[in-house]
């Protein structure tokens, strides 16, 4: 039986796409699963926890640490791949898939990387020196790599599970998220609108790990995380969130209108350049966290909620913004070099 060695961790912004790949495959035959990166817990198949380092943006004595664990990691990442022997490696990009990629390079398994952003990362630059493959979600992302010949534009990946039809509710229902982690800005600009939004709508709040405020009121729920993306989606009207690729990726396979406030001084800035990327079409209202006020988010948010015709339309064009069949794309890739 082949075997396939997913790559990536760190967050779940790097292992969600991997899963979505997997489920994508497991529809197209029989094969063997390992996953190796970092912050893994089990995704039900083998994997394999290593040592990963992060190069930071900014001094930090961290920094010459975690180039010692690099080599560490890719002597773990050797052991545990000899016992496993892959016919093809797929990685997420990221620090956390680094170690993986130079050790499937050194025992010549074929290495396929993907990138979910408009501006790849630092890791991801580098990997692509050794990938047969680079798949890219947006246009304008290929300038970024030396060997246009490696460049497959798929899409980002996401899980079949994640679109379920419309639930319909008896209000609106705004569904407001800053990513696993949370988002502090949103947060705080979501309790202090929430008895005007409560007005007009339900809200479906998720904080992030250790964010719970305590708020209870009619309409208004909130949860550190959120198990069922899908109903959520489904459950939704309106969508405010980040600007990371995996959710917008997931708000365009549903076809929902969507508020983009990306995190600042993200990495490379690439939540802003998401942002305004996804949004060329119209396929959402983008504002930056230094001009946005309460005040303004509110009347963003009513003018969506009270012409639902708009709303509508919005949706149609995030639904254009993200290729459905992006996991498919890459497994057909993946089975190419089997």
């Amino acid at each position: 039986m082949k075997r396939i060695l997913l790559a990536g961790g760190g967050t779940g912004g790097h292992i969600t796409p991997l899963l979505a790949v997997k489920e994508a495959l497991e529809n197209k035959g029989e094969f063997k699963f390992m996953m190796i990166g970092s912050g893994l817990s089990d995704p039900g198949f083998k994997f394999k926890n290593i040592l990963t380092g992060k190069w930071r943006r900014y001094p930090d004595l961290k920094n010459f640490l975690d180039l010692i664990k690099i080599p560490l990691g890719m002597l773990q990442a050797l052991w545990s791949i000899l016992w496993f022997m892959p016919n093809v490696c797929f990685a997420k990009g990221g620090y956390a898939s680094v170690p993986t990629v130079i050790a499937c390079r050194l025992l010549f398994i074929p290495i396929i990387i993907h990138d979910s952003d408009s501006v790849p990362g630092v890791s991801n630059k580098l990997l692509a020196y050794l990938a047969k493959k680079i798949c890219l979600a947006y246009s304008g992302a290929e300038k970024y790599f030396y060997k246009p010949e490696k460049i497959v534009f798929t899409g980002n990946p996401v899980k079949k599970s994640i679109i379920k039809p419309k639930i319909k509710n008896n209000r609106p229902v705004i569904l407001a998220m800053g990513g696993s982690q949370g988002s502090r800005f949103i947060n705080e600009m979501i309790l202090a609108l929430a008895l005007q939004l409560l007005e007009r709508a339900d809200v479906l709040h998720q904080v992030g790990r250790g964010n719970l405020s305590g708020t209870k009121l009619a309409g208004y729920q909130e949860t550190e995380f959120i198990e069922d993306m899908g109903e959520a989606y489904a459950k939704a009207d309106l969508v405010i969130t980040r600007a990371g690729a995996n959710s917008l990726a997931e708000i365009s396979a549903n076809k929902k209108p969507a508020i983009i406030i990306p995190l600042p001084n993200s990495a490379q800035d690439h939540q802003l350049k998401n942002a305004y990327a996804y949004a060329q079409n119209g396929a959402a209202s983008v504002f930056e966290e230094e001009n946005l006020g309460p005040l303004t988010l509110y009347k963003d948010i009513i003018f969506y909620l009270d012409q639902p015709f708009r709303a509508k339309k919005m949706g149609e064009h995030a639904g254009e913004m993200n290729a459905s069949d992006a996991a498919e794309k890459i497994a057909d890739l993946l089975i190419q070099y089997l």
